[in-house]
């Protein structure tokens, strides 16, 4: 079994950076709720990406005790957030601000369930290699709370990205063939995917 959790998201989609196990018991990354679930908890002057309340509901990085002013470990989780946005995405960049943060919070979102995917996908293709990956559970389901959290469904129940698309992953049955050479295990070249609308698809 084995936890992985790597924060460093110019590395998010390399395969190579991803662990080899039998069962990766917990894996994840964090991201913003919608604006409706902020909206459910916070006053909107405070309804901007770095102001100090949505700061201080990011416990990533845990205060380590009753700390009420942990800006120096959440400045670090919210910036985590930002540069993977950024990264990998465009940047959002509307004159409204409310519409900007919801933006931010979306685009948070896009890229957990992207980077959820893309290790879901290594896992499961990792079942017909040598070691034998049997499967894997990602950390969280729900949210307790209106916060930066790893969970793909919201405190009100609302479904973020990551769990739209962890459904859409389970809908396809992949096949992989795997190829031997002298330096180990070579990628899979051929893919089927079967699903409710698809017989196959090559």
């Amino acid at each position: 079994m084995l936890d992985y959790y790597n924060y460093d998201s110019a590395s998010a989609f390399d395969f190579g950076s991803y662990p080899v196990g039998r069962f990766a018991n917990e894996f994840g990354y964090h991201s913003m709720p919608s604006l409706q679930s902020w909206q459910q908890a916070v006053a909107p002057s405070d309804l901007h990406f770095n102001s100090s309340v949505i700061q201080l509901r990011n416990h990533h990085y845990p205060p380590g005790g009753l700390n009420t002013t942990n800006f120096p470990n959440t400045t670090k989780g919210m910036g985590e957030m930002t540069l993977a946005a950024q990264r990998w995405y465009p940047v959002p960049d509307k004159t409204d601000p409310i519409a900007n943060f919801s933006a931010w919070c979306h685009t948070t979102q896009i890229f957990q369930a992207d980077f959820y995917s893309s290790q879901i996908q290594y896992y499961r293709r990792g079942s017909g290699m040598r070691e034998r990956q049997l499967g894997s559970l990602y950390w969280q389901l729900e949210d307790i709370w209106q916060a930066p959290t790893w969970a793909g469904i919201e405190y009100d129940g609302r479904w973020k990205a990551l769990h739209v698309s962890d459904c859409q992953q389970c809908l396809i049955i992949s096949i992989n063939t795997i190829s031997v050479c002298s330096q180990g295990y070579l990628p899979a070249r051929n893919y089927l995917a079967l699903s409710g609308r698809h017989n196959a698809q090559f």
